[in-house]
């Protein structure tokens, strides 16, 4: 709708592109990222479908919402909708020009898409062992569907909070636009090199098998230095290193998961001789089909 549409109805008083154009950066998106939206829908219908499956999928007696339910929870489900509802407010602040509170929405729906990512990841890490015999299906749905759909679209909306950072250093505090792109892209930077650290150490058991952030690193990187092909400009250079960077961390990241992933599989690492685990849920469903 507000690619154009919402505008021609009197919904918004501008298309987002409209906004983007108005303050340009040196590291604004070209249109042509907006693929990765359609992306982020695509992957959180299919999270919406897979939802809605488990009311009448059955596993053990039981539909499978309320074997999930101590991953999938409430909260979960709670914090998702609020993070949406965020991601509207931002919608409407942006294409009515309101750039500031268009950066706090940004900021505080960066902070919710993160809690929930927070919330499952560990939900599934502690549940883990008594799904990986009787419900490994589900586990990776997800971790494919949810985990990464979650994770693609978080790693998105901040990629633009810094892009929405730089716009009000700039058009709102009076910072040279070339200075408030660079102080962006070293905050991105910064925290693709912490994340890539945790992720491949501490974090591991939970986030293994997340990838997809680094899809949204590297189009936006790549789009940046697409459109920046100065590269006497500090930024475009800066650009340009970042896209590297981030390329190989990615290669590095799905290396490392693999190699771990069959060596866990092997029964060397992770999940060693995980003892079948009855639940309360799987025992009454159990009791249940007995005769």
């Amino acid at each position: 709708m507000a690619l154009g549409p919402g505008k021609d109805i009197g919904m918004f008083m501008n298309t987002t592109r409209d906004i983007a154009d108005t303050y340009a950066l040196d590291i604004s998106l070209p249109l042509w990222t907006d693929v990765v939206l359609v992306l982020v829908f695509i992957w959180n219908f299919a999270l919406i479908v897979y939802a809605l499956t488990t009311l009448w999928r059955r596993n053990f007696g039981l539909f499978v919402y309320v074997s999930i339910s101590d991953v999938l929870t409430p909260s979960f489900y709670l914090l998702f909708l609020i993070s949406m509802a965020t991601n509207i407010g931002w919608l409407f602040s942006w294409c009515y020009d309101v750039i500031p509170l268009a950066f706090a929405f940004n900021v505080a729906q960066t902070t919710l898409f993160c809690i929930t990512l927070l919330v499952v990841h560990r939900k599934l890490s502690v549940n883990l062992a008594r799904m990986v015999h009787s419900q490994m299906s589900e586990v990776w749905c997800i971790r494919i569907i949810v985990n990464n759909g979650v994770a693609l679209w978080t790693q998105w909306v901040f990629i633009h909070t810094l892009i929405n950072l730089a716009q009000v250093m700039a058009y709102c505090g009076n910072v040279r636009q070339d200075i408030a792109s660079t102080v962006s892209l070293c905050v991105f930077a910064t925290d693709c090199v912490g994340w890539f650290i945790a992720e491949n150490s501490v974090l591991d058991k939970y986030v293994r098998y997340t990838t997809t952030h680094y899809i949204a690193d590297v189009i936006a990187m790549a789009a940046i230095v697409s459109q920046n092909t100065d590269f006497t400009s500090r930024n475009s250079i800066l650009a340009l290193v970042i896209l590297v960077m981030c390329s190989v961390m990615f290669f590095m990241h799905v290396t490392f998961s693999v190699w771990r992933h069959i060596l866990s599989v092997r029964g060397n690492i992770g999940f060693k001789k995980i003892p079948k685990v009855k639940t309360p849920i799987i025992r009454r469903a159990q009791s249940i089909g007995s005769p």
